[in-house]
């Protein structure tokens, strides 16, 4: 979705022909195996004093680290390959490598960084390069849009990613020294399925999903759409519907979180 995303950023969805979406898929789903698989094979370690994983084909050993690489090397390829036969320009080939950098800089010291939240950014212009990637796919410009697009990811998987995914796996992050955005912040385990959240957790999570909203309306104020003013307006104001409910959300998750982790 983030891909296609960034393709109808460009040009209108009624102009992507269904090859362009097929190789912007592919595309994209080699890159996905790539940051996640590539995650799993360098935390191997950790995630073997995880009881959780205990069953996940890569800890059991029922596949080997060569094998996960080889499958790794695989997805860079079959990437740069859609490239290629997408007639791909020197700006689709910089911005699919650009996200391959980024989302390796997360999966090697993700866990390791002395400041998490950079690699947690990281993580996300990584995201965002990939929305870049299918936007030079397509013919013209990349636009404002792709731009806000692009921002967008990156705040998102920064909120998500420090916040969200560390308190999942946060017991044992900080039973075994790893950094994280949630334990930087100050987040604790307390008991076997409670999370002790200092307020200034919640700060950092409002500051975020504030300006993830802003960003939500931004094409509005620059008619980046092309809407007419009644569609314009019929759109903003279920945003501003669907902004309260994810806020709303965000503070119920927080809640939960302080209670029960695993219900993330």
């Amino acid at each position: 979705i983030i891909a296609l995303f960034g393709a109808v950023s460009v040009a209108p969805a009624t102009a992507v022909s269904l090859r362009q979406a097929a190789a912007v898929t592919l595309g994209a789903t080699a890159f996905h195996n790539f940051a996640y698989i590539f995650n799993d094979l360098v935390d191997l370690p950790l995630d073997r004093t995880d009881p959780r994983r205990l069953n996940f084909p890569l800890v059991r050993g029922a596949i080997s680290p060569r094998q996960t690489g080889l499958f790794i090397l695989l997805q860079i390829l079959c990437a740069f390959a859609v490239t290629y036969w997408s007639s791909g320009g020197a700006s689709a080939y910089l911005a699919l490598a650009a996200a391959f950098l980024f989302m390796a800089t997360y999966d090697l010291w993700g866990k390791r960084c002395f400041l998490p939240p950079l690699t947690d950014l990281a993580q996300g212009i990584g995201w965002g390069c990939l929305a870049l990637w299918a936007a030079a796919l397509m013919p013209g410009d990349l636009t404002g849009l792709t731009w806000v697009l692009f921002l967008y990811l990156a705040l998102f998987i920064l909120l998500i990613n420090g916040l969200h995914g560390s308190f999942r796996d946060l017991a044992n992050d900080y039973k075994h020294g790893v950094r994280s955005t949630a334990i930087l912040l100050g987040v604790r385990p307390k008991g076997e399925e409670v999370l002790l959240i200092p307020q200034r957790v919640r700060h950092y999570a409002a500051v975020l999903q504030a300006a993830l909203i802003v960003l939500v309306f931004i094409p509005f104020l620059g008619d980046m759409l092309g809407y007419s003013p009644g569609k314009a307006l019929l759109t903003i104001l279920v945003l501003i519907f669907l902004s309260f409910i994810s806020w709303r959300l965000m503070v119920r998750a927080l809640d939960a979180a302080a209670y029960r982790p695993q219900m993330l």
